[in-house]
């Protein structure tokens, strides 16, 4: 099934408005990385993809708690 990352992206900016967080560039550019990917990734998969697009600075902690509002979001799986 294809993945409409541009789709899954506007969704998770109305999750973050309507939980009053806001959409920051780090958190988007995570949720891009996940959302763009086309595959499985772990959170230094993430973390690696973000730093070679450039332009914003993520850390670690801001990876790993955002991929837990995409959980929560129920716009991405956690796998182990």
């Amino acid at each position: 099934m294809k993945v409409d990352g541009a789709k899954l992206l506007e969704e998770f900016r109305r999750y973050l408005g309507d939980h009053n967080l806001p959409a920051t560039q780090q958190r988007l550019a995570v949720a891009e990385a996940v959302f763009f990917a086309g595959e499985h990734l772990s959170a230094d998969d993430v973390g690696r993809r973000v730093a070679k697009r450039g332009g914003v600075a993520v850390g670690t902690a801001t990876i790993y708690r955002t991929l837990d509002l995409l959980v929560r979001a129920g716009l991405a799986k956690e796998h182990e």
